[in-house]
């Protein structure tokens, strides 16, 4: 599998859970408040050559975070699978709300 078919595959799979992320970890984190601010997180994933998620790292936003927000997040969001890709592969995807 080339590597823009493996991050597609994992951007996939990361949209799959946002909605959950967004209720149970942004909503909650910014209401009451006029106009919610966005929050913005870029995650660097890498993915073994059957395609388990062996690590991740996440880098907040300057200006568009919030760390109750991340920690949420980090908690609550599973490993990430994709199809067999047959080496190991990278992906960085951004994460974003509203």
């Amino acid at each position: 599998m080339d590597p823009s078919a493996a991050e597609r595959h994992a951007a996939n799979a990361l949209a799959y859970h946002r909605g959950m992320l967004r209720q149970d970890c942004y909503l909650p984190a910014v209401a009451g408040e006029a106009t919610p601010p966005p929050v913005r997180l870029e995650f660097n994933y890498t993915f073994d050559a059957e395609g388990a998620q062996i690590a991740r790292g996440a880098v907040e936003t300057r200006g568009a975070s919030r760390p109750e927000v991340t920690a949420c997040v980090l908690a609550k969001l599973p490993p990430l699978r994709i199809p067999r890709p047959g080496q190991t592969v990278t992906a960085t995807l951004p994460l974003s709300f509203p």
